[in-house]
């Protein structure tokens, strides 16, 4: 129910006791209770402020609930009230504030004024802005004297930007000199909160205070649990003023700030939110390269101060970046750098280093650095973090969900500049980590998901830590091929895989098509590497197999990194007779379900027979030996897609296999879905061979009782899903004069048939797929087989398109669908109506039985309306004219709209703006 306003609430007589009953019941309430009870006070908003000013004077501010709905009744209040009132009510809130400074009521009166410096409009009286200006001063000094020192911060705060709203509103800096003369003494100047207040003042002319400000002061904050603690406030305060912050301190004073904020959020356990901020309010600076190294930095310190604490024995050397004399032109510490490698090897050499607990509470840490978008880094900076990601991707390498994202971010900063060098100490540690992981990822059970990464990071830093003389050839055709070699003997754990991915990543497989004595030696080494892998894998043992499908699987998909032009060539000199034999039968084993794998080795070894058997191995016809209607079923249950399978088979295959489902449909729901796959128009040759199986197979579905089975079926095809749509799709695709029916009995027999099976649909389900499937069907129909419907079916093609209007009408009225959703449906009406007006001369006289049964006032189906409408004689449009009364309104305005194109009468912007939209939708009008 709509408040009544103030006066009229004021005037039905509400007691001044009641409310603040109310108002004292609402305080002591959660937020639920709180605004149901303050609901019943709407327009009594002025004696619900004097019901607080005279309760707060009797009740503690820690057990009142003045945020949320309380708020929001004061915000109501201040943001109405008149310059008289609003000086009244200050002054009022700044006696009450001084009056109960030193009591415990104090902090609920410095809320209130606190709502009504934010909720009042100040700056549109001059008179008010002066007297706000010339007392809160005072205001904040006694607070802080008092004690009061978290509400003595909160107030300077929105002092100071009134101060700047004033500032920027007048155009006058002026203003801003009463900060630093009447606010602060020199008691509020060693506070580090002023300190950063004072930054947001600052003009052309720095004041001299500013300049002795210093920032590592901001730790000394006591820490305090209050919900206005200093701390808390400063942390937000300098999130929230980050980009001015940014233009105006040192990059020193920067990290010192960063440090505190950062510092505050892990002592808080909300160091997330805090970076997640930080990232939101650097996003609007111009460059937020130096906030976010800042922050790295801070992030890695607070890390190694965690791990110096629980590790014994590990001499760490961080001082305070802050407190330490500012190097020229260096940002970076050469002491935490070398406390990062120190941690580094002692992590790599004692896998338990570091204690459950520790890691437990680095890890958001750790989270939050990995989420910073150092985009913009290079030189030192690059080997600074990415020791550091090392270091954290050592100590949560049994970590699922932690280590992928520093080998993910270790690889990110190795490719942000290309240029950087290790040191030989920094190669070593990355070579130890890197072995280290190979084995972590025996331990993860996601390491199918990111064994792949592994293998990026070793290709990435493989070369500089093995290479050689980039003069000796075969180290420029393979440069890991020793360290491969090297290696223990293949056993298919990850650590194999990997090594053999970084071998085919790495080597330069255009430079070995040759026939030189290098290329061949080269050649004949990983063609031998390659024997031996397959060879170690105990092919009999099915559960082994299948146990470790997805690290053999390889095998399959390991020749996508050798390039296209040289694939096929190299692929037939490092596969021997028998190898490429071995992989023909055993990816044929996996394709016909005879070994038992997971759908990614399924898809590798289907992709593997269809691309590659066909160029290796000169047999004609070898996939459909193997494609049978069991091997489709199989493929199709286990989520393969059999598009690119289905096109490599002949037509000839795809009219035996559809003879055999229509006599074999044991399995209706997957049997439809490969059908509707089956069909394309390369089969319109055998059109009258595959029509009496389609027709058996759907009526064998339709008489199981699978009408709707046979719908979720038919949305297997195109967008819709529907093989109603996909058989028109495919029968009817092709313009009129196109010979693949032409004007035949075929035509007529395929007309039939999917008329049938669209008589079974039900369309008063909000299923957007199945309504727009049953839309195409209809508009395939009276495009490409209109001779067959305009002849033989027309009453019941309009019977079925008043079907599909009402449907629509009810899809749009009860909202079942998204906004693109609806748009489409209503596309697809257009399109039918339009489709319709080409063939007037059969519909010219039925349209307006078609018009009175779908006429309905709805805004989105209009379009399609007017151009039935069109098409229309002036007979049926009299007698609709007559008999409905709706009618009425479409000829009103269709009249309307063609006296203003002629300038009959003037046009007034709301009639434009109406009846363009149907300018080129209505023929010109017969003279009545």
């Amino acid at each position: 129910m709509k408040p009544p306003p103030p006066k009229k609430a004021r005037a039905l007589g509400a007691s001044d006791d009641g409310i603040r009953q109310i108002v004292a019941q609402a305080l002591l309430s959660d937020d639920a209770s709180c605004a149901a009870l303050l609901e019943r006070l709407n327009g009594f908003e002025k004696e619900v402020f004097d019901a607080l000013m005279t309760i707060l004077r009797t009740f503690s501010a820690s057990k009142v609930n003045l945020h949320g709905p309380i708020s929001k009744i004061l915000k109501k209040y201040f943001a109405v009230i008149g310059v008289g009132t609003a000086s009244e009510r200050f002054n009022e809130l700044c006696d009450a504030v001084l009056h109960n400074v030193g009591t415990e009521y104090a902090a609920s009166f410095v809320f209130l004024l606190c709502q009504f410096i934010n909720f009042c409009n100040i700056l549109r009286y001059d008179k008010l802005c002066r007297d706000v200006i010339g007392k809160l001063p005072s205001v904040i000094r006694t607070l802080w004297t008092n004690g009061l020192r978290a509400e003595a911060c909160l107030t300077s705060r929105l002092f100071v930007e009134l101060l700047l709203s004033v500032s920027c509103y007048h155009g006058d800096e002026s203003f801003l000199e009463v900060w630093f003369e009447q606010v602060l003494t020199e008691e509020l100047k060693r506070c580090p909160y002023f300190a950063v207040l004072s930054h947001l003042l600052i003009s052309q002319n720095r004041h001299p205070f500013v300049d002795s400000i210093n920032f590592a002061d901001l730790q000394e904050l006591p820490r305090e649990g209050e919900h206005l603690s200093l701390r808390t406030q400063v942390a937000d305060l300098i999130l929230t003023y980050l980009p001015s912050l940014h233009s105006r301190c040192t990059e020193r004073q920067l990290q010192a700030a960063l440090d505190f904020v950062l510092r505050h959020g892990f002592e808080t356990k909300n160091v997330s939110c805090a970076v997640g901020k930080l990232i939101d309010c650097a996003g609007a600076m111009a460059d937020d390269t130096l906030i976010c190294q800042l922050a790295a930095d801070s992030i890695i310190r607070l890390i190694l101060e965690q791990l110096s604490a629980s590790t014994s024995g590990c001499s760490l050397s961080i001082v305070q970046h802050q407190q330490a004399p500012e190097k020229a032109k260096q940002r970076i510490s050469e002491d935490l750098s070398s406390s990062i490698y120190s941690f580094l090897d002692r992590s790599l050499k004692k896998k338990s280093a570091f204690k459950t607990n520790v890691r437990q509470a680095v890890e958001p840490l750790v989270d939050a650095f990995c989420i910073l978008p150092l985009r913009s880094t290079a030189g030192s900076s690059v080997r600074h973090y990415l020791a550091a990601t090392v270091l954290f991707a050592n100590i949560f390498k049994s970590d699922g969900k932690l280590f992928p994202v520093c080998i993910r971010k270790m690889i990110a900063f190795a490719r942000s500049d290309e240029n950087t060098i290790l040191s030989p100490a920094a190669s070593s540690l990355i070579e130890a980590f890197l072995d280290i992981c190979l084995d972590a990822l025996e331990g993860l059970s996601i390491a199918a998901e990111i064994w792949r990464d592994v293998a990026t990071a070793w290709s990435i830093f493989a070369v500089s830590i093995k290479g050689k003389d980039v003069d000796d050839i075969p180290h420029r055709l393979c440069p890991v091929l020793d360290f491969m070699e090297s290696s223990a003997p293949y056993t298919w754990a990850w650590r194999d895989v990997v090594r053999l991915s970084v071998l085919f990543t790495f080597t330069k497989w255009e430079l070995l098509e040759g026939e030189e004595e290098q290329q061949r030696m080269i050649s004949e080494k990983i063609r031998t590497l390659i024997s031996s892998a397959m060879a170690s894998v105990v092919w009999k043992d099915e559960d082994g197999v299948r146990r470790g499908s997805e690290r053999w699987s390889i095998l399959f998909s390991c020749w996508e990194y050798i390039p296209r032009g040289v694939r096929i060539p190299i692929m037939k000199r490092l596969l021997n007779e028998k190898n490429l034999d071995f992989l023909r039968k055993l990816s044929r084993r996996i394709i016909v379900g005879k070994v038992e794998v997971d759908r990614v080795v399924l898809e590798s070894a289907l992709n593997f027979y269809l691309k590659y058997i066909p160029s290796l191995i000169e047999e004609p016809r070898q996939l459909e030996e193997i494609l049978d209607w069991n091997a489709l079923l199989y493929l199709q249950r286990a989520g393969v897609s059999l598009d690119v399978a289905l096109a490599h088979l002949s037509v000839g295959k795809v009219v035996e296999l559809l003879r055999f489902c229509s006599a074999n449909v044991d399995h209706p729901h997957d049997t439809l879905h490969i059908v509707a796959r089956m069909l394309s128009s390369r089969l319109k040759i055998v059109a009258g061979d595959i029509l009496e199986s389609l027709a058996s197979i759907f009526d064998k579905c339709v008489a199981d009782g699978n009408v709707q089975l046979l719908s979720v079926a038919a949305n297997a095809l195109e967008v819709s899903y529907l093989p109603i749509s996909l058989i028109y799709s495919f029968i009817l695709e092709h313009e009129p004069a196109s010979p693949v029916f032409g004007h035949t009995d075929v035509e007529r027999d395929v007309t039939n048939l999917c008329f049938a099976l669209v008589s079974v649909q039900s369309l008063n389900s909000p299923d957007f797929t199945h309504l727009r499937s049953v839309q195409r069907v209809l508009d395939n129909a009276i495009r490409y087989a209109h001779p067959s419907v305009n002849n033989d079916q027309c009453a019941v093609f309009s019977q079925f398109l008043i079907k599909v209007f009402k449907a629509v009408q009810n899809f749009i009225t009860n909202q079942y669908g998204t906004a693109e959703q609806v748009d489409e449906l209503v596309h697809g009406l257009h399109s039918l109506a339009h489709a319709l007006t080409i063939h007037k001369i059969y519909y010219s006289r039925i349209v307006g039985t078609i018009l009175s049964a779908v006429m309905y006032q709805l805004e989105e189906i209009e379009f399609a309306l007017y151009k039935l409408h069109s098409i229309s004689d002036k007979h049926r449009l009299l007698l609709m004219l007559a008999s409905l009364a709706y009618f009425k309104l479409y000829k009103k305005n269709r009249k309307k709209f063609w006296e203003i194109q002629i300038n009959i009468q003037p046009c007034s912007v709301n009639d434009l703006l109406k009846f363009t939209q149907i300018r080129l939708l209505w023929p010109s009008p017969v003279s009545a």
